[in-house]
């Protein structure tokens, strides 16, 4: 999210890319909240 200037990947146009899938994978549970973030929008 950083590099693109958002608060989180949650705000990101380009939310599901490849590199936060491979997150997910590590963190499971961080799709979840973000997937919460998201709902807010």
């Amino acid at each position: 999210g950083q590099e693109k200037g958002v608060e989180n990947c949650a705000y990101c146009n380009d939310y599901g890319c490849k590199k936060l899938t491979e997150f997910f994978d590590m963190v499971p549970q961080s799709k979840d909240t973000l997937e919460e973030i998201r709902k807010g929008l």
